[in-house]
């Protein structure tokens, strides 16, 4: 009997299962991440990092992008700067254009992960496996973010189906662009290369066949790394021990995992286990047949790539405790790379539990969309920008400065805000002061050479109040984790009188002659 190409009988396919319906599925599915990210771009203001990234993209040549990285502005290599220079060539629209590599990196990998799973298990599984992704943090949120996450992932994605196909010489080289591309993009891709490494070793040790362009491939981006090194080490001298030191540690791994497939700790963690789990059982079981998943399409080494993608967030954080490096979430998307790649071989696991996932994943994302397309009209570009600057206008009554409290909006505000109200936003920068109230003082460091790239009112606190003996506050409810100042002025006694306040903010007028010495 003719089979299809994941071994299954092909009278045995239903109409939903037929190559033709799950193709178009397949793009309309792409048409829809779009289409949805194009909205969800339009309709929401810039945060702290995207901010950033405009005003570094806007120096526009490689040479002052790079001028603009060694006075430790951020922390992407300079391509990805030249990339987010020419998208916002395209459109006028700076919250779009700056999003737009992200928006069309999310349906390549899309493709890369439905290209890679139907080669083990067929098109249908391949489908389940790629749409999984729109359930994820990697769509709901980064897919339309002015950062380099989601073209990383892309990239890595296109890796994978690169490394799928060795020892091709022409798919070894692919591998190496991809993986080189992927590193000039963000300097923690690098890590992200150590489950190939891994799913090598584990092919040289069980078929005793060493793939020299397979290594020569995984070691080119370390030609890359060592070029982009001056920024990282320039990075690293800046910002010093204190360098987020609230990033994730070994206890917020489970976090990590319910934070990237946006389901929650417990219940993340829980299916994280069950894919590691249910992947080695599966294996285990074919190999006691003289076989592996898919009659073999799926070898050992694919099994250990696979777990060490879905590994990806302790594998890295052990790695970057030892270079004193910190961990984010977002540093490890491609661990969602992993998620999906498994759930490709569900029809495997016990019976019943593939429905489940599956099902899990479904009410997700209709879920998640339905929440997205109720809300996104009801909350037009920069609503919280307005409310915040209409608050601030409505009782900030006189021409006294406005000190807002937390770094991570003031940028944002300060963007957004109109120009005859910018001149009376600050930012009071006192990194000694950031380091004993919240643990870090990233954000004061991060503030001030960006003064030169934003004409930012930013000056050192010891200065301002000095010239300043009264001026207003503003600080969001509930606190911020790293906003300083209101601890600070509270544990001085500053008189600190509420001028006006409602659910989500408040405003203090501040009087330093109050203070205690």
């Amino acid at each position: 009997m003719r089979s299809d190409e994941g071994g299954r009988p092909a009278a045995r396919k239903r109409f939903w299962q037929s190559r033709g319906f799950i193709y178009c599925l397949l793009g309309l599915f792409i048409i829809y991440s779009v289409v949805r990210s194009l909205v969800a771009a339009h309709t929401k203001f810039f945060w702290y990092d995207e901010v950033i990234t405009w005003a570094v993209s806007a120096q526009g040549t490689w040479h002052k992008i790079a001028i603009a990285l060694t006075h430790s502005s951020d922390s992407h290599p300079p391509l990805f700067y030249v990339i987010e220079h020419l998208a916002f060539q395209i459109l006028p629209n700076q919250e779009v254009a700056l999003r737009l590599p992200s928006i069309f990196a999310f349906p390549c990998t899309l493709v890369c992960v439905f290209v890679y799973v139907k080669r083990y298990s067929g098109e249908f599984l391949g489908l389940c496996s790629a749409v999984s992704l729109l359930a994820t943090v990697l769509f709901q949120f980064y897919a339309t973010d002015a950062r380099a996450y989601s073209m990383v992932v892309a990239c890595l994605a296109f890796a994978l189906v690169c490394y799928q196909r060795l020892p091709s010489g022409f798919w070894a080289g692919a591998m190496a662009v991809s993986l080189v591309f992927a590193e000039s993009l963000h300097h923690y891709a690098i890590f992200s290369v150590v489950p190939f490494g891994i799913a090598e070793v584990v092919h040289f040790v069980n078929r005793k066949e060493f793939r020299w362009r397979a290594w020569v491939a995984l070691a080119s981006p370390l030609v890359l790394f060592f070029y982009t090194w001056p920024f990282l080490v320039a990075l690293k001298q800046y910002y010093g021990p204190h360098m987020w030191t609230q990033s994730a540690g070994s206890s917020s791994i489970p976090a990590i995992y319910g934070s990237l497939l946006s389901l929650g700790t417990p219940i993340g963690v829980a299916l994280v286990c069950f894919l590691v789990v249910a992947m080695v059982h599966t294996h285990a079981k074919g190999r006691g047949k003289g076989t592996s998943i898919r009659n073999g399409r799926l070898s050992t080494a694919g099994v250990a790539l696979i777990l060490a993608f879905l590994l990806l967030p302790p594998i890295t954080l052990v790695t970057t405790k030892i270079v004193g490096g910190v961990l984010w979430d977002r540093y490890v998307l491609a661990t969602l790379l992993g998620t999906a790649a498994a759930i490709g071989s569900i029809d495997y696991m016990p019976k019943g539990s593939g429905i489940l996932v599956f099902a899990l994943f479904a009410f997700c994302i209709v879920v998640h969309e339905l929440l997205f397309w109720r809300t996104v009209s009801a909350f037009p570009l920069n609503q919280p920008i307005k409310i915040a600057e209409s608050f601030l206008e409505q009782h900030g009554g006189t021409q006294l400065p406005i000190a807002v409290a937390d770094g991570l909006f003031y940028l944002p505000l300060q963007h957004y805000a109109a120009p005859e109200f910018k001149n009376r936003l600050v930012y009071l920068v006192d990194e000694r002061k950031a380091v004993e109230y919240t643990g870090t003082d990233t954000i004061d460091k991060n503030i001030v050479p960006l003064r030169t790239y934003l004409s930012l009112s930013a000056p050192d606190y010891s200065a301002f109040v000095k010239t300043h003996p009264q001026f207003l506050m503003y600080v969001e409810k509930p606190k911020p984790k790293f906003e300083w100042l209101s601890a600070y002025l509270a544990s001085v006694s500053c008189s600190m009188d509420v001028v006006a306040e409602d659910t989500n903010q408040r405003l203090y007028l501040v009087k330093v002659q109050s203070c205690l010495p």
